[in-house]
C-alpha cells in the first residue's frame, strides 16, 4: 500500500472510531434518576401537663382531587398544573400527612392514647382529614410557594351517632427559594407544622 493510501486509510479508521464512542456514551447517558421524599413535622412545642382521658382514633385522611398521585404538583397559572414524574412522595401522601398528624397528636399529651384505623381502642373522639390542596405554586416563577390545605374534622363518638364536635379548614401558603424540590418538601413541612399547631391550640380544653 502505498503511504498516501495508508494515511488515509489510518484517518477513516480513527474516525469511525470516535464515532463509535461518541455513539457509546450517548447510549451509555442514562436518564435522571427518580427522588422520592417524605413529609413530616417536628414538634417544636412541649407536651401539654395534666391529666388527658379521651382516646382518639384517626382515620385516613383523603387527599381530594387534583392532587392524586405520589408526583410532585405544580401550578404553572390559572388553569395549568403539571406533575412531575421524577420527584415524588415516598408514599400516599394523605396517608403521610395522616402518619404524621397522629404521631404529633400522640406527642401533644392532650389524650390517653392515640390510635390509627386500625387500633382496637374504643375511641371516644375520632378524627377525619381532607388534604384539599398540595402543589407548588409557580404562578410567580422568581418567587414560588408551598401551598397545603387540611381539612380536619373532629367526630365524637361516645353517642350512639357521632356528631360533630370541631371542624376547620387550615391553608398554608409559605415561600421557598427556588431550586431543588427540597426546598419545596421544607415548607410544606413547615406548613404542616403551622397547621397542626393551631389545631391543637383549637381542641385545647375540649378534653
Amino acid at each position: 500500500m502505498r503511504p498516501r493510501l495508508l494515511s488515509l486509510f489510518l484517518i477513516t479508521v480513527a474516525l469511525l472510531s470516535a464515532c463509535v464512542q461518541v455513539d457509546n456514551k450517548m447510549l451509555e447517558k442514562s436518564p435522571p434518576a427518580r427522588q422520592f421524599y417524605a413529609l413530616e413535622a417536628v414538634r417544636p412545642l412541649p407536651a401539654a401537663t395534666g391529666q388527658a382521658d379521651s382516646v382518639l382514633r384517626l382515620a385516613p385522611f383523603r387527599l381530594a382531587p387534583p392532587f392524586y398521585g405520589k408526583g410532585f404538583i405544580y401550578r404553572l397559572d390559572e388553569h395549568r398544573y403539571q406533575s412531575d414524574y421524577y420527584h415524588q412522595f415516598i408514599a400516599d401522601p394523605a396517608a403521610l400527612i395522616t402518619a404524621a398528624t397522629e404521631k404529633w397528636l400522640a406527642a401533644s399529651g392532650r389524650f390517653a392514647a392515640v390510635g390509627s384505623a386500625v387500633s382496637r381502642l374504643e375511641a371516644d373522639w375520632l378524627l377525619e382529614g381532607t388534604v384539599d390542596a398540595l402543589y407548588g405554586d409557580f404562578r410567580q416563577p422568581q418567587s414560588p410557594r408551598a401551598i397545603l390545605e387540611l381539612h380536619l374534622r373532629l367526630l365524637d363518638t361516645k353517642a350512639d351517632r357521632p356528631s360533630v364536635l370541631f371542624q376547620h379548614r387550615y391553608t398554608e401558603s409559605l415561600p421557598f427559594e427556588p431550586g431543588p424540590p427540597a426546598n419545596l418538601v421544607k415548607a410544606w413541612n413547615q406548613g404542616l407544622m403551622e397547621i397542626l399547631m393551631q389545631f391543637e391550640q383549637d381542641i385545647a380544653g375540649s378534653n
